[in-house]
Protein backbone atom coordinates (compact mmCIF):
# COMPACT_ATOMS: atom_id res chain seq x y z
CA UNK A 1 0.00 0.00 0.00
CA UNK A 2 1.56 3.37 -0.95
CA UNK A 3 2.17 5.79 1.65
CA UNK A 4 0.66 9.04 1.46
CA UNK A 5 3.28 11.00 3.06
CA UNK A 6 5.89 10.07 0.03
CA UNK A 7 3.31 11.37 -1.71
CA UNK A 8 3.61 14.99 0.07
CA UNK A 9 6.76 15.12 0.52
CA UNK A 10 8.06 16.40 -3.08
CA UNK A 11 5.59 19.24 -1.60
CA UNK A 12 6.95 19.84 1.62
CA UNK A 13 10.53 20.29 -0.08
CA UNK A 14 8.60 22.71 -2.20
CA UNK A 15 7.38 24.52 0.38
CA UNK A 16 10.84 24.54 2.17
CA UNK A 17 12.70 25.94 -0.84
CA UNK A 18 10.47 28.78 -1.64
CA UNK A 19 8.79 30.16 1.40
CA UNK A 20 10.05 33.43 0.92
CA UNK A 21 8.26 33.71 -2.13
CA UNK A 22 5.31 31.79 -1.35
CA UNK A 23 5.36 34.39 2.15
CA UNK A 24 5.11 37.43 -0.14
CA UNK A 25 2.71 35.86 -2.43
CA UNK A 26 0.02 34.91 0.20
CA UNK A 27 0.91 38.66 1.75
CA UNK A 28 0.13 40.15 -1.38
CA UNK A 29 -3.14 38.13 -2.09
CA UNK A 30 -4.20 38.41 1.42
CA UNK A 31 -3.73 42.28 0.88
CA UNK A 32 -6.01 42.17 -2.27
CA UNK A 33 -8.54 40.04 -0.45
CA UNK A 34 -8.99 42.63 1.82
CA UNK A 35 -9.56 45.36 -0.37
CA UNK A 36 -11.65 43.47 -2.10
CA UNK A 37 -13.55 42.72 0.81
CA UNK A 38 -13.69 46.53 1.99
CA UNK A 39 -15.03 47.14 -1.33
CA UNK A 40 -17.72 44.94 -1.14
CA UNK A 41 -18.82 45.88 2.31
CA UNK A 42 -18.79 50.01 1.02
CA UNK A 43 -20.80 49.03 -1.73
CA UNK A 44 -23.59 47.16 0.54
CA UNK A 45 -23.48 49.90 2.78
CA UNK A 46 -24.08 52.64 -0.52
CA UNK A 47 -27.02 50.44 -1.25
CA UNK A 48 -28.24 50.36 2.14
CA UNK A 49 -28.29 54.23 2.49
CA UNK A 50 -29.76 54.73 -0.96
CA UNK A 51 -32.60 52.58 -0.15
CA UNK A 52 -33.07 54.93 3.58
CA UNK A 53 -32.43 58.17 1.91
CA UNK A 54 -33.61 57.87 -2.28
CA UNK A 55 -30.17 59.91 -3.28
CA UNK A 56 -26.90 58.52 -4.38
CA UNK A 57 -25.19 61.71 -3.22
CA UNK A 58 -25.86 61.18 0.45
CA UNK A 59 -25.82 57.64 0.21
CA UNK A 60 -21.89 58.47 -0.81
CA UNK A 61 -21.63 61.22 2.31
CA UNK A 62 -22.90 58.88 4.46
CA UNK A 63 -20.41 55.76 3.70
CA UNK A 64 -17.29 58.58 2.89
CA UNK A 65 -15.76 57.92 6.26
CA UNK A 66 -15.79 54.33 6.12
CA UNK A 67 -14.66 54.34 2.52
CA UNK A 68 -11.85 56.79 3.51
CA UNK A 69 -10.74 54.18 5.86
CA UNK A 70 -10.99 51.12 4.45
CA UNK A 71 -11.29 51.48 1.01
CA UNK A 72 -9.35 54.44 -0.38
CA UNK A 73 -6.26 55.43 1.99
CA UNK A 74 -5.33 50.94 2.41
CA UNK A 75 -5.41 50.61 -1.27
CA UNK A 76 -3.07 54.00 -1.78
CA UNK A 77 -0.71 52.08 1.01
CA UNK A 78 -1.09 49.15 -0.96
CA UNK A 79 -0.09 50.45 -4.02
CA UNK A 80 2.77 51.80 -2.45
CA UNK A 81 4.31 48.95 -0.31
CA UNK A 82 3.60 46.50 -3.43
CA UNK A 83 6.30 47.73 -5.55
CA UNK A 84 8.45 48.46 -2.33
CA UNK A 85 8.67 45.20 -0.93
CA UNK A 86 8.90 43.90 -5.07
CA UNK A 87 12.16 46.17 -4.93
CA UNK A 88 13.74 45.03 -1.88
CA UNK A 89 12.90 40.87 -2.40
CA UNK A 90 13.41 40.39 -5.89
CA UNK A 91 16.99 42.30 -5.02
CA UNK A 92 17.49 39.59 -2.31
CA UNK A 93 16.07 36.65 -3.83
CA UNK A 94 19.16 37.24 -6.55
CA UNK A 95 21.35 37.52 -4.04
CA UNK A 96 20.82 34.34 -1.93
CA UNK A 97 20.45 32.16 -5.03
CA UNK A 98 23.60 33.40 -5.81
CA UNK A 99 25.43 33.18 -3.16
CA UNK A 100 23.23 29.49 -2.22
CA UNK A 101 25.11 28.79 -5.79
CA UNK A 102 28.40 30.27 -4.77
CA UNK A 103 28.51 28.44 -1.32
CA UNK A 104 27.43 24.58 -2.97
CA UNK A 105 30.12 25.50 -5.64
CA UNK A 106 32.52 25.65 -2.23
CA UNK A 107 31.47 22.78 -0.77
CA UNK A 108 31.38 21.05 -4.00
CA UNK A 109 34.68 21.56 -4.27
CA UNK A 110 35.92 20.92 -0.85
CA UNK A 111 34.15 17.48 -1.45
CA UNK A 112 36.31 16.46 -4.40
CA UNK A 113 39.63 18.20 -2.82
CA UNK A 114 39.31 15.87 -0.37
CA UNK A 115 38.32 13.10 -2.74
CA UNK A 116 41.18 14.22 -4.32
CA UNK A 117 43.55 13.64 -1.44
CA UNK A 118 42.08 9.95 -0.62
CA UNK A 119 42.74 8.86 -4.78
CA UNK A 120 46.61 10.23 -4.41
CA UNK A 121 47.31 8.51 -1.16
CA UNK A 122 45.45 5.31 -2.97
CA UNK A 123 47.50 5.99 -6.40
CA UNK A 124 50.93 6.18 -3.97
CA UNK A 125 49.90 3.06 -2.36
CA UNK A 126 49.06 1.30 -5.52
CA UNK A 127 52.08 2.49 -7.02
CA UNK A 128 54.30 1.11 -4.79
CA UNK A 129 52.45 -1.95 -5.02
CA UNK A 130 52.76 -2.38 -8.61
CA UNK A 131 56.16 -1.27 -8.19
CA UNK A 132 56.97 -4.21 -5.90
CA UNK A 133 55.08 -6.82 -7.60
CA UNK A 134 57.18 -5.75 -10.63
CA UNK A 135 60.56 -6.73 -8.79
CA UNK A 136 59.58 -8.95 -6.24
CA UNK A 137 57.84 -12.44 -5.72
CA UNK A 138 54.73 -11.48 -3.10
CA UNK A 139 53.90 -14.51 -1.18
CA UNK A 140 50.34 -13.52 -0.27
CA UNK A 141 49.58 -13.72 -4.09
CA UNK A 142 48.31 -16.64 -5.14
CA UNK A 143 50.85 -16.29 -8.27
CA UNK A 144 53.24 -17.06 -6.10
CA UNK A 145 52.22 -20.15 -4.23
CA UNK A 146 50.68 -21.46 -7.55
CA UNK A 147 54.04 -21.21 -9.24
CA UNK A 148 56.28 -22.79 -6.36
CA UNK A 149 53.95 -25.91 -6.52
CA UNK A 150 53.97 -26.06 -10.49
CA UNK A 151 57.65 -26.19 -10.39
CA UNK A 152 57.62 -28.47 -7.27
CA UNK A 153 55.30 -31.01 -10.06
CA UNK A 154 57.49 -30.69 -12.82
CA UNK A 155 60.34 -31.47 -10.78
CA UNK A 156 58.97 -34.60 -9.17
CA UNK A 157 57.80 -35.76 -12.91
CA UNK A 158 62.05 -35.28 -13.82
CA UNK A 159 62.29 -37.02 -10.82
CA UNK A 160 60.06 -40.37 -12.04
CA UNK A 161 61.49 -40.55 -15.28
CA UNK A 162 65.14 -39.33 -14.39
CA UNK A 163 67.78 -42.19 -16.00
CA UNK A 164 71.76 -42.09 -16.35
CA UNK A 165 72.02 -40.51 -18.82
CA UNK A 166 69.36 -37.43 -17.86
CA UNK A 167 65.74 -37.36 -18.06
CA UNK A 168 63.84 -39.88 -20.55
CA UNK A 169 60.42 -37.68 -21.14
CA UNK A 170 58.74 -35.59 -23.02
CA UNK A 171 56.30 -32.62 -22.72
CA UNK A 172 54.56 -31.14 -25.33
CA UNK A 173 51.96 -28.05 -25.49
CA UNK A 174 49.21 -27.15 -27.78
CA UNK A 175 46.89 -23.94 -27.08
CA UNK A 176 44.86 -21.83 -29.08
CA UNK A 177 45.68 -18.09 -29.46
CA UNK A 178 43.23 -16.94 -26.78
CA UNK A 179 45.41 -18.93 -23.99
CA UNK A 180 48.32 -19.23 -25.83
CA UNK A 181 50.61 -16.78 -23.14
CA UNK A 182 49.57 -18.60 -20.24
CA UNK A 183 50.18 -21.96 -22.08
CA UNK A 184 53.79 -20.60 -22.90
CA UNK A 185 54.06 -19.83 -19.07
CA UNK A 186 53.81 -23.43 -18.16
CA UNK A 187 55.97 -24.16 -21.28
CA UNK A 188 58.71 -22.20 -19.57
CA UNK A 189 58.39 -23.50 -16.17
CA UNK A 190 59.08 -27.08 -17.10
CA UNK A 191 61.65 -26.53 -19.32
CA UNK A 192 63.61 -24.34 -16.97
CA UNK A 193 62.99 -27.24 -14.39
CA UNK A 194 62.93 -30.61 -15.98
CA UNK A 195 65.44 -31.69 -18.13
CA UNK A 196 62.42 -32.94 -21.11
CA UNK A 197 61.95 -32.55 -24.50
CA UNK A 198 59.22 -31.15 -25.84
CA UNK A 199 57.84 -28.49 -28.19
CA UNK A 200 55.10 -25.89 -28.41
CA UNK A 201 52.90 -24.31 -28.08
CA UNK A 202 52.40 -23.08 -31.52
CA UNK A 203 51.61 -20.25 -33.19
CA UNK A 204 48.24 -20.28 -34.81
CA UNK A 205 47.40 -19.61 -38.83
CA UNK A 206 50.70 -20.83 -39.67
CA UNK A 207 50.18 -24.83 -39.85
CA UNK A 208 46.99 -26.02 -41.09
CA UNK A 209 47.96 -29.56 -39.40
CA UNK A 210 49.14 -28.05 -36.53
CA UNK A 211 46.06 -25.71 -36.25
CA UNK A 212 43.63 -28.95 -36.49
CA UNK A 213 45.59 -30.91 -33.78
CA UNK A 214 45.36 -28.14 -31.26
CA UNK A 215 41.70 -27.67 -31.60
CA UNK A 216 40.40 -31.18 -32.36
CA UNK A 217 39.47 -32.43 -28.98
CA UNK A 218 39.72 -29.31 -27.38
CA UNK A 219 37.67 -28.93 -24.37
CA UNK A 220 36.78 -25.04 -22.90
CA UNK A 221 37.71 -24.20 -19.46
CA UNK A 222 40.12 -27.29 -19.11
CA UNK A 223 43.40 -28.48 -20.15
CA UNK A 224 43.40 -32.17 -21.73
CA UNK A 225 46.49 -33.73 -20.33
CA UNK A 226 47.09 -36.81 -23.30
CA UNK A 227 49.40 -39.64 -22.12
CA UNK A 228 49.75 -43.55 -22.19
CA UNK A 229 47.68 -45.79 -19.87
CA UNK A 230 49.74 -47.10 -16.79
CA UNK A 231 52.73 -44.35 -17.44
CA UNK A 232 52.97 -43.55 -13.32
CA UNK A 233 55.55 -40.78 -14.13
CA UNK A 234 52.49 -39.24 -15.94
CA UNK A 235 50.12 -40.70 -13.90
CA UNK A 236 52.03 -38.20 -10.57
CA UNK A 237 52.35 -35.12 -12.74
CA UNK A 238 48.46 -35.27 -13.36
CA UNK A 239 47.45 -35.73 -9.26
CA UNK A 240 50.57 -32.87 -8.88
CA UNK A 241 48.99 -30.43 -11.91
CA UNK A 242 45.28 -30.76 -11.07
CA UNK A 243 45.23 -29.13 -7.78
CA UNK A 244 46.96 -25.93 -10.16
CA UNK A 245 45.59 -26.65 -13.33
CA UNK A 246 41.77 -27.65 -14.42
CA UNK A 247 42.95 -30.95 -16.11
CA UNK A 248 41.09 -33.59 -17.61
CA UNK A 249 42.91 -36.85 -18.59
CA UNK A 250 42.84 -38.93 -21.74
CA UNK A 251 44.97 -41.72 -22.51
CA UNK A 252 45.96 -42.45 -26.36
CA UNK A 253 47.54 -45.97 -26.26
CA UNK A 254 49.08 -48.27 -24.02
CA UNK A 255 52.64 -49.39 -22.42
CA UNK A 256 52.99 -51.59 -25.66
CA UNK A 257 51.79 -49.47 -28.14
CA UNK A 258 53.80 -46.01 -27.59
CA UNK A 259 56.86 -44.94 -24.98
CA UNK A 260 56.00 -44.29 -21.56
CA UNK A 261 56.94 -40.27 -20.68
CA UNK A 262 55.28 -38.66 -23.44
CA UNK A 263 52.49 -36.48 -22.27
CA UNK A 264 50.96 -33.94 -24.49
CA UNK A 265 49.11 -31.07 -22.40
CA UNK A 266 45.90 -29.70 -24.62
CA UNK A 267 45.07 -26.19 -23.53
CA UNK A 268 40.84 -25.13 -24.27
CA UNK A 269 40.12 -21.94 -24.53
CA UNK A 270 39.75 -19.24 -21.76
CA UNK A 271 41.85 -21.75 -19.25
CA UNK A 272 42.40 -20.15 -15.83
CA UNK A 273 44.36 -21.31 -12.63
CA UNK A 274 42.10 -23.60 -10.46
CA UNK A 275 43.26 -21.41 -7.21
CA UNK A 276 42.95 -17.54 -7.93
CA UNK A 277 43.14 -16.61 -4.15
CA UNK A 278 45.57 -17.17 -1.96
CA UNK A 279 44.50 -17.56 1.83
CA UNK A 280 47.06 -17.33 4.80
Amino acid sequence: MPNPLNELMPLFAFWGANWQSLLLGLLVFMGALALLFSGLVWCVLCVMEYREHGQWWAARRKTQQYFKENVFVPGIVYVILLPIFGAVYWPYTIYSREHKAVADVAGSNKGLIDENKTLTAANQALTASVYRKAHYFDRSDALFSNTVYLIGAFKSFGERTRVPTGNDCSIRITAPEETADFAETIHQLWRNVVNCGGDGPFLTGVDPDRDKETLDGMIPDKIILHAVRGDGAADGLFNDLRRYLPLQRIFYGTEADIPHHKVWLQFGSKVDWVVKEFKQ
